[in-house]
C-alpha cells in the first residue's frame, strides 16, 4: 500500500480528497448537529460572523468550507517540505496526515478558530522557512510575526507560540537583534491596528483587555473518553518513532535539512507546551499540532521500508480518527 501510494500520485490526491470528505463530514452527522448550533465559535470576529448567518443551512457550508480549508492547508504543506527538502521526495503524506490528525477535535471543535489559524500559522511557517537561504538583514521575520497576531484574531493561543518564532531565528539564522525586533514589532502591528480601530469606534478598550484576559485563564473542560485517549497515545508513539528516524536520517544530511527537521521539533514542542501549559487551550489546538506533526509523520512513510507492520500502522493511523468521530 505504501509503494503503491508512492508510486501513483494521482490516485493518492484522490484518495486524500475522499478521506477528507470522510473525516470532516462523518465527524458532522454522526455528532448531533445542534452540538454545534450553540455558538459555536468563540473569538468575537468569528462569532460576530456566525450570529449574522446564522441556521442550519450555514452549518452545512460551513462544514463545506472546513473541508476545503484542510485541503487547501494539507497540499500547501505537501509543496513547503518539497520546495525546501523537508521531505526527500514527492510524497502526498503530509496532507494525508494533517486531515487525521486535525480530526482530533473535529467533535465539539469543528468550527473552532484555531483551524482558520492553521492557516495563518502555516503562511508564517513558509516565511520562517525562506530566510534559511537569504544573505543579509532579512524582513521575513517581520511578516511572520504578524501572520502569527492576525492568527491570534481568530484563535488567541497562537499568541504564545512568539519564542517559536525567536528561537528559529536563531536556529535559521545569524544572530542580529534587528531581526529579532522585527518579529516584536510584527506581532505588536496588528494588536495597535485593533486597539486603535476600537478607540475610532468608541468600543471599550478596558472589557476588551478583561475578556482577553478571561478567554486566555478560563479552564476549558476537555472530555477525554477511552477512543480518544488511545488515538492520542497512538499518534504521539508515532511522532516519536517518526522523530528518531528522521534524526538518523538528517545526521548525515546537509546542514539546512538538519536545521529544518529540528525547526519542525521546536514548532511541535511550542504548540504542546501551550496545550499543556494554557488553561483556555483544548482539542482544539490540534489544528495547529497537526502542521509540524504532518511533516515528520511524512519523513517517515515516505522513506520507510514498505513491509506489512509498516502497512499496517499507516492503515491503523489512518482509521484511528474516524472511528473516535463516529464512536466516541
Amino acid at each position: 500500500m505504501i509503494k503503491f501510494l508512492r508510486n501513483n500520485q494521482q490516485i493518492f490526491i484522490f484518495l486524500i480528497f475522499l478521506y477528507g470528505v470522510l473525516a470532516v463530514f462523518i465527524a458532522y452527522f454522526a455528532k448531533y448537529p445542534q452540538t454545534y448550533y450553540n455558538s459555536p465559535f468563540e473569538m468575537p470576529l468569528l462569532l460576530d460572523i456566525y450570529l449574522n448567518t446564522s441556521g442550519k443551512g450555514t452549518m452545512v457550508v460551513l462544514a463545506l468550507l472546513v473541508y476545503l480549508g484542510l485541503i487547501i492547508t494539507g497540499f500547501f504543506l505537501v509543496r513547503l517540505g518539497i520546495n525546501y527538502q523537508i521531505v526527500s521526495q514527492r510524497s502526498q503524506f503530509a496532507a494525508l496526515f494533517l486531515i487525521a490528525l486535525s480530526s482530533f477535535c473535529f467533535g465539539r471543535e469543528l468550527f473552532s478558530g484555531a483551524g482558520v489559524a492553521a492557516i495563518f500559522l502555516l503562511f508564517s511557517l513558509e516565511r520562517v522557512v525562506g530566510s534559511i537561504d537569504q544573505k543579509g538583514l532579512s524582513y521575513r521575520f517581520l511578516d511572520a510575526g504578524i501572520l502569527l497576531a492576525c492568527g491570534s484574531f481568530f484563535y488567541l493561543n497562537m499568541i504564545f507560540l512568539l519564542p517559536f518564532l525567536w528561537l528559529a531565528q536563531l536556529i535559521l539564522r545569524p544572530v542580529s537583534w534587528r531581526e529579532l525586533v522585527f518579529t516584536l514589532m510584527g506581532i505588536l502591528l496588528p494588536a495597535v491596528f485593533y486597539f486603535s480601530g476600537a478607540f475610532i469606534l468608541g468600543k471599550p478598550i478596558d472589557k476588551i483587555f478583561i475578556r482577553l484576559e478571561e478567554w486566555i485563564f478560563l479552564k476549558k473542560v476537555i472530555e477525554v473518553n477511552s477512543y480518544l485517549l488511545s488515538g492520542i497515545i497512538s499518534y504521539l508513539f508515532m511522532m516519536i518513532v517518526g522523530s528518531i528516524f528522521a534524526l538518523r536520517k538528517f545526521a548525515a544530511a546537509k546542514i539546512q535539512s538538519r536545521k529544518l527537521h529540528q525547526l519542525l521539533l521546536l514548532l511541535f514542542i511550542n504548540i504542546l507546551g501551550v496545550m499543556l501549559i494554557i488553561p483556555s487551550a483544548g482539542l482544539e489546538i490540534f489544528f495547529l499540532l497537526a502542521i509540524p506533526s504532518s511533516i515528520l509523520l511524512s519523513i517517515y512513510f515516505t522513506e520507510c521500508r514498505n513491509n506489512f507492520i509498516n502497512r499496517l500502522i499507516l492503515f491503523i493511523l489512518l482509521l484511528i480518527p474516524l472511528f473516535i468521530n463516529l464512536l466516541a
